[in-house]
């Protein structure tokens, strides 16, 4: 009887319009930061690569920030016809005087409403977690790109701590020549 009590839970929930906008907000940023996450899983990383996408993936979100009105309205007309599909109806959470489990904006247009609510709320978030995660990185990285790519190798071969610091040189900088003398 559990199992039917929960399995009966999550049906409702995917059901609802709420599901679906948040499923598709996530698709979209998820596409967006796919090459990133690529990047980062390799075996042999070029932190300064790595960093230049990072930096570029940051400023597509904000775009996609600063247009949310235009990004949103399409996710929205997608998150619609899905919801059409299951008879499932768009709208607005109830508002309370005093809300404490989820924001309570004031909107009577759900597309107003869910695009504060997931959409915006959602790029805030990613964007704040990355500039976070990879700030240490950018940091570092940042100090040595005057440097030049062949006495960095060289120096990260003869030194551990440099190694720690930097990460490992991608085999981009180790095919620009046979060795170090």
């Amino acid at each position: 009887m559990e199992v039917a009590t929960k399995a009966a839970t999550l049906l409702n929930s995917v059901q609802k319009c709420t599901f679906s906008i948040a499923a598709l907000v996530m698709q979209h940023t998820s596409g967006i930061i796919l090459s990133v996450s690529k990047l980062l899983q390799k075996k042999e990383l070029d932190i300064f690569a790595a960093i230049e996408l990072i930096d570029s993936v940051l400023g597509i979100l904000r775009q996609n920030r600063s247009n949310c009105e235009k990004i949103f309205h399409k996710i929205f007309d997608q998150a619609k016809n899905e919801c059409e599909k299951y008879d499932a109806p768009l709208l607005i959470p109830r508002r309370c005087k005093s809300q404490i489990f989820r924001d309570n904006y004031p909107s009577d247009d759900p597309e107003h409403f869910f695009r504060k609510a997931i959409f915006v709320s959602y790029l805030d978030h990613l964007i704040v977690e990355m500039e976070d995660r990879f700030f240490d990185q950018k940091q570092k990285c940042r100090s040595l790109w005057g440097l030049d790519t062949e006495v960095l190798r060289c120096f990260a071969k003869h030194c551990s701590r440099f190694r720690k610091v930097t990460g490992n040189i991608s085999g981009k900088h180790r095919s620009q020549s046979s060795g170090c003398s």
